[in-house]
């Protein structure tokens, strides 16, 4: 009986498959798998609209570029009713690199964006902003704005803007933001810092900046190569030293337009002199001079007529007219130079023989620390009318602090302190 059936069973599935085909046979049903769901590619960037503008969480500054660029539009609907279009980035860790460094805004004419950081970002490398499709690169009028907003408590910025068509402004949310060094081109106008923001370091290659009440530059930097495009009536970019600061250079941007400062008090619309310090840069061109007036010496009560530091760059020559009115002068890297020129001449005739020799006088007096300087007379000012009946000219450095560190004077006599 169990052959029979198993024949049976056999037959069965045969007719089965005759009348249907192997392949229409019912087969046991079986539970069906869940098909898995396909993996999402990994995207850093996350942007939400709001009603200011948008918020954005990146991966790196470059995600920002490519943002900007993909919000461009509303940027520009902004624009039409005269708001601005706030772009806040969140980041918490947000860094430059050697890599990724740069910040491109796109140009949206009457536009006026807001990068506004609320966990600041870390610049061992300088922050690039700039125009992404600037139709000039030196500065004009300005066709819009940005602003750059940082946290309070922000230290160690380092920024280069290069917005020759555009109005920037340095802004802090709150407290106090600190800048180690801006290196600017901006619209004509112009660069302005706001209260609460401190530039340690301010060189403006294009345009004029704007110093705020409650903002503050310490450092006026000065490079002979950033004024080429501009007009100078004299050809010698000049910076004065006025009593505790120092006046920045005057420029103008054609030949018949007004001249301006290069940095200017907003609450006075004159010359921001309030620099504590002054640093020059090597110029390209080694033929470029550049004169730093000391504005004479005041012996009794030096304090008054001097700033707290100049600062030479690596291979750079500044001349002093004078006595160099400054409590410290350095050289950086591998030390630069400094060339003053002679206050005061004495002849002396020799009884025994007769002859002449004329001592001219350079004076160190105002200065109470040097360091990785050379001192040099300058022979563009020697006055030929007191050392042409001359047998011997004898140069003499006078007041030179004790203290000096790896300085070298180019004179005749050096006298010390």
């Amino acid at each position: 009986m169990l052959l029979m059936a198993s024949v049976t069973l056999t037959s069965c599935q045969e007719f089965w498959d005759d009348l249907f085909g192997v392949e229409s046979t019912p087969s046991t049903p079986t539970t069906p798998s869940t098909p898995s769901e396909p993996e999402e590619p990994k995207d850093d960037k996350v942007v939400t609209e709001t009603p200011t503008g948008a918020e954005a969480t990146v991966g790196n500054l470059a995600d920002i570029t490519d943002l900007l660029d993909e919000v461009k539009d509303d940027i520009a609907e902004k624009a039409k009713s005269g708001e601005e279009y706030e772009f806040t980035i969140k980041n918490d860790d947000l860094e430059t690199t050697a890599t990724d460094n740069t910040i491109e805004v796109p140009r949206v004419e009457d536009s006026n964006i807001n990068l506004n950081f609320t966990n600041g970002v870390s610049t061992q490398k300088t922050l690039v902003v700039k125009a992404a499709e600037a139709e000039s690169e030196t500065p004009t009028e300005a066709v819009n704005a940005l602003t750059i907003t940082m946290p309070a408590a922000t230290t160690g910025l380092n920024l280069e803007l290069n917005m020759p068509e555009t109005t920037v402004t340095l802004k802090a949310a709150s407290g106090e933001v600190v800048y180690d060094e801006v290196v600017a081109t901006t619209a004509i106008q112009t660069l302005y810092i706001e209260s609460g923001v401190t530039v340690k370091n301010l060189q403006v290659k294009g345009g004029i900046a704007v110093v705020k009440e409650g903002g503050k530059a310490e450092t006026y930097v000065h490079s002979p190569d950033n004024f080429k495009s501009y007009y100078y009536t004299t050809g010698i970019a000049r910076v004065y030293r006025v009593a505790g600061g120092v006046t920045p250079i005057q420029v103008q941007f054609s030949e018949d337009s007004n001249r301006w400062s290069q940095v200017i008090h907003a609450s006075t619309g004159t010359a921001y002199e309030d620099f504590a310090n002054l640093k020059i840069l090597k110029g390209a061109d080694t033929d470029s001079t550049w004169t730093y007036f000391s504005g004479g010496a005041n012996y009794t009560e030096p304090e008054k007529a001097r700033i707290t530091k100049f600062i030479i760059g690596e291979g750079a020559v500044a001349m002093a007219a004078g006595c160099p009115s400054a409590q410290i002068i350095e050289g950086e890297g591998k030390g630069g130079e400094i060339l003053i020129e002679s206050q005061n001449n004495e002849t002396i005739t020799s009884e025994t023989d007769g002859k002449t020799r004329v001592n001219l006088y350079y004076y160190l007096y105002n200065v109470e620390e040097m360091k990785n300087v050379t001192v040099s007379w300058n022979p563009l000012f020697v006055n030929s009318e007191q050392t042409k009946d001359a047998d011997e000219v004898c140069r003499i450095l006078v007041g030179v602090p004790k203290n000096a560190v790896n300085c070298t004077f180019n004179f005749d006599e050096v006298q010390y302190k």
